[in-house]
């Protein structure tokens, strides 16, 4: 096929990866129909965007026609290969920059550009469809009543790493911790700047684990915007489901820390191996999104306030 054309099937191959809900079927970390965001306080409300065109899709959603449905469809189809372009990029700088650091591979070879482009796609060079692409919607408040837990109370992405372009407003703060003066921690706006191209990467639980915690999880959280609501597209980078998290981890020669996130998920899950699956599984039943019922006893999840009381 002609240089087009390979570009038009890969395209597609990434929307269709991307965006395809259906009946029992949850590509994403929020259900069809729930829109609500789990660290939302207040009046915030995120949605997956690939959920709002299946509902149109489907003549579910009254209030947007079969052509404005369309309309949106070509927008952020467009809008995911661009920053789905932009994730394979860093991808590769990450693995380069971590090569420049002495990282090897698990195995103890050369660290490879292409190493963490590689859990994130299969075979067929298809992304993840543990990769998200949502739309967030932040409402205004006014400015004395403004609350700084904000729109989305402070967190850590549960991927790899998230690319954040410029919002419509600012409100992206990041947790910045000196350890050295701890009198000059604190949070520190972020948005990245809406007159060009440019993006925030975040790197999420996922990375630090396979890092041995030398690339942290970033702490953020977006406070809520006064007299204009808040409008985000974030894409959420996510490894293949079946990605071994700790038989992936890097090594040094000055040997490796093991992440936080990999001493407590491996603590909740015993007789469960550590995979991108069950890690997001994990985290979906700390978000409420898996039943209590169906963690603990089907699956044997451990609670997370049961593990911290035993101290770890």
């Amino acid at each position: 096929p002609t240089r087009h054309g390979v570009r038009r099937q890969r395209q597609m191959c990434i929307r269709d990866r991307f965006g395809s809900p259906g009946p029992g079927k949850d590509d994403g970390y929020i259900p069809a129909e729930t829109e609500v965001s789990v660290s939302a306080t207040g009046s915030g409300h995120q949605a997956n965007v690939f959920q709002f065109i299946h509902r149109v899709a489907n003549g579910e959603n009254v209030n947007i026609s079969d052509e404005l449905g369309e309309r949106f469809r070509l927008a952020s189809d467009s809008i995911l290969n661009t920053l789905y372009t932009e994730a394979r990029d860093v991808a590769r700088a990450i693995a380069t920059g971590l090569r420049a650091e002495g990282f090897l591979t698990p195995d103890g070879t050369p660290l490879p550009a292409d190493y963490f482009l590689n859990l994130i796609e299969g075979q067929d060079q298809s992304p993840s469809d543990l990769s998200l692409l949502r739309l967030t919607h932040c409402r205004a408040m006014q400015l004395d009543e403004r609350n700084l837990a904000g729109c989305t109370m402070s967190h850590t992405d549960l991927n790899a790493f998230t690319i954040l372009p410029a919002p419509t407003k600012e409100g992206l703060q990041i947790w910045y911790e000196d350890k050295t003066s701890p009198e000059n921690s604190g949070w520190v706006q972020l948005d990245a700047p809406s007159d060009k191209f440019a993006y925030i990467v975040n790197f999420a639980d996922q990375m630090e684990i396979t890092t041995g915690s030398f690339l942290r999880s970033t702490p953020h959280r977006v406070v809520s915007p006064i007299g204009e609501d808040r409008y985000s597209i974030i894409l959420f980078v996510g490894f293949q489901r079946d990605i071994a998290l700790a038989e992936s981890k890097l090594t040094h020669a000055s040997g490796m820390d093991t992440s936080r996130f990999e001493i407590e998920a491996t603590a909740r899950m015993p007789g469960t191996p550590l995979t991108a699956q069950s890690f997001t599984d994990l985290r979906k039943f700390d978000i409420g999104l898996i039943p209590r019922d169906v963690a603990v006893d089907q699956l044997k999840f451990v609670p997370i306030d049961r593990i911290r009381q035993d101290g770890v």
